[in-house]
């Protein structure tokens, strides 16, 4: 609900104060860093508005140059509140990845799983073994899989005994490397190979190594059956930590003085690496599990999450927006929510900001 200015003492002796004020505060008053901040509190005033009549957003907040300047939540959510973000999660094993790269945990991009999976966990033969890392984070392994508006193989592939060999077992579609084909079982077999490199679960070496040193102090990560965490989806975080992953990629890979990352990596993970074949909401190209391009021409880049879970970072406008939405109920509805959170950044945010 929109914060309402109210006298907090309403004093019967005051005889000229006839009634406690119930005002709706002014947009500076609403958003008192924004001038300040570069940022226009009247448009800002509008976006946040229509975040809460649209009944489906559950928060919006928009950091520039490392400060919050606009931040609310809506449906009962708080800032304390964890959400699962969907396939904004693949951008997050994207930087462990990354992470475990610059460790020498895993030995380069151009590892093949028959390298990087041994026999116990799926035996793998000469064409998908072939398959490599890089491969895996373009999106372009090969391995066919059903993504689309129309529908997903998401719940038989949950359901299923395992799955690793569910994604695996299939034969190869074309080539690795040629094809653009966005999946969560290529995801989740990164978080596989990370798991086998590092020794430890996804969400333990993010805790480690990504999220203790930025102060994210509350996670959560779905498993699958095997217990490796799902690599495209099922992290669960505050909307605040979220902003914390495009500031991190903002700041080169540095975190108050302390390198996370390189920033060799983030310029790799950020820039196209393959075409995305219009899979995209507004034509997108595609990184390593970040789409590249969105933001009306204005370089920028994101995490696109199920239903509107989204990180937008916007390097030109030194300013990181991250939205939680509603994904409950059917696809259709999810993609509305989905397409109001992503307008709402792309088109109403940026628009405050002065250039």
């Amino acid at each position: 609900m929109r914060r309402i200015a109210v006298w907090i003492l309403c004093l019967p002796v005051l005889s000229t104060l006839s009634a406690c004020s119930d005002d709706p505060l002014s947009p500076e008053e609403r958003f008192p860093l924004a001038r300040g901040m570069g940022l226009d509190p009247g448009v800002l005033d509008s976006v946040f508005d229509a975040a809460e009549a649209s009944g489906s957003s559950r928060s919006l907040v928009v950091e520039r140059g490392g400060t919050v300047v606009a931040e609310e939540y809506f449906q009962g959510y708080s800032a304390d509140s964890l959400q699962t973000v969907w396939s904004v999660t693949k951008s997050f094993t994207s930087t462990l990845v990354g992470i475990a790269l610059d460790l020498g945990l895993l030995p380069s991009m151009d590892a093949t799983l028959a390298e990087l999976i041994p026999d116990s966990v799926y035996p793998l033969d000469g064409a998908k073994g072939a398959i490599t890392l890089r491969h895996l984070l373009t999106m372009s392994a090969g391995i066919p899989w059903v993504e689309g508006s129309d529908g997903s193989e998401y719940s038989q592939w949950v359901a299923a005994p395992n799955q690793v060999a569910y994604y695996l077992d299939k034969p190869l579609a074309s080539p690795p490397g040629e094809v653009f084909d966005y999946s969560d079982g290529a995801a989740h077999i990164t978080s596989v190979v990370l798991h086998t490199a590092t020794g430890r679960s996804a969400l333990e070496f993010a805790r480690e190594y990504l999220f203790h040193p930025m102060g994210i102090t509350q996670s959560d990560w779905w498993v699958d059956k095997d217990g490796y965490c799902f690599g495209g989806l099922g992290l669960w975080l505050r909307p605040r930590d979220m902003v914390k992953l495009g500031r991190l990629f903002l700041g080169g890979g540095m975190w108050e003085g302390e390198r996370i990352i390189s920033e060799a990596w983030i310029d790799d993970a950020t820039r196209v690496q393959i075409d995305a074949a219009g899979n995209g909401p507004r034509n997108e190209d595609y990184g390593h599990y970040w789409w590249i391009g969105t933001g009306g021409g204005l370089g920028a880049f994101a995490a696109l999450g199920y239903g509107g879970q989204l990180i937008f970072v916007f390097p030109e406008l030194d300013m990181v927006v991250a939205t939680t939405s509603d994904y409950s109920g059917s696809r259709a509805n999810a993609s509305t929510n989905f397409m109001h959170a992503y307008s709402m950044v792309v088109d109403g945010v940026t628009r405050a900001a002065v250039r």
